[in-house]
């Protein structure tokens, strides 16, 4: 009897485990996030904006906005901007800037393609006009808790 009774506790309870589970929503609650202040400096002016996007992949970085993981924008007052990205899950990231002088949320460029806007990416990889920027070098690490990192604009 006893062993009887032993097996159906042992058949229920397998019957109630295999009931199904959103494992999505119990997976993000244990992942732990991390953030990262981004200070913008060098800014030449106070119109407009500047907005910062943080990419996932090289895929769109630095100019397809739409690409962008995250986007935020600040008021400019003296030379630079700070903004925090939360959330953000353990991995490589790569971070831009752009003033948008015009508030048209994208960065303006002559018709050679030329910035006509300040741009710059993290680890500063944007230098001059003449040569196209190693974007891969951008590549930032996003660990659990809180960073900063720090890039200026460029005026071509």
């Amino acid at each position: 009897m006893n062993k009887l009774w032993l097996i159906s506790l042992l058949v229920s309870l397998v019957q109630i485990d295999k009931s199904p589970v959103p494992t999505e929503h119990y997976r993000l609650r244990w992942i732990d996030t991390g953030e990262v202040t981004v200070d913008v400096s060098s800014i030449k002016g106070t119109a407009g904006k500047v907005v910062v996007c943080v990419f996932k992949t090289l895929e769109g970085f630095p100019n397809e906005v739409e690409r962008a993981t995250q986007i935020q924008s600040s008021a400019i007052s003296g030379n630079s901007v700070k903004v925090t990205f939360r959330n953000l899950e353990p991995g490589d990231y790569y971070i831009s800037a752009f003033h948008d002088t015009n508030n048209n949320g994208k960065p303006d460029r002559n018709f050679v393609g030329i910035p006509k806007e300040g741009v710059g990416a993290s680890n500063n990889v944007v230098k001059n006009a003449r040569l196209k920027p190693d974007f891969g070098r951008a590549k930032i690490h996003i660990h659990p808790g809180s960073q900063q990192i720090s890039f200026d604009l460029r005026y071509f």
